[in-house]
């Protein structure tokens, strides 16, 4: 196997076993109620998608992978020190659906329909306003 297949395939196992992870973090810490772990598994969702996207669309070898990560890291470096503000709506969008996600585990253990609303929609906001952080777009 030559080392660029090799790197696709590792990438692509090591992303989705954070996935995979991560959504273990998600439900078990959602019914315990604690938004901090919830947290947590979101934001280890985040990296193994980047992982298994760079599996998937990157056609060169390590040396050149290498060096696509510096530049996306010194890409976001100077983003961070430009547009702070997506940085906070990243944050703040992921811990809104943390929130969400730890209501939706109570609506389910003891079924609220003003719960269920307001879940949904600190949910579903917390994507659309890290989604806005992280695009620069609206949904």
């Amino acid at each position: 196997m030559d080392d660029d297949l090799l790197l696709k395939y590792l990438l692509l196992s090591v992303g989705s076993l954070l996935v995979a992870t991560s959504f273990t973090l998600v439900g078990k810490y959602a019914f315990a109620e604690n938004i901090l772990y919830v947290f947590l598994g979101y934001s280890v969702f985040v990296v193994g998608y980047k992982a298994c996207w760079y599996g998937v669309y990157q056609d060169s070898g390590i040396k050149e992978m290498t060096e696509v990560l510096e530049d996306s890291l010194q890409e976001v470096l100077k983003h961070l020190r430009e547009e702070p503000l997506n940085y906070f709506l990243i944050g703040a969008g992921v811990f809104s659906a943390s929130y969400g996600t730890v209501l939706f585990a109570q609506v389910v253990k003891n079924p609220d329909l003003v719960n269920g609303l307001i879940a949904g929609a600190t949910c579903f906001g917390g994507y659309i306003v890290a989604h806005e952080g992280v695009n620069e777009v609206p949904i």
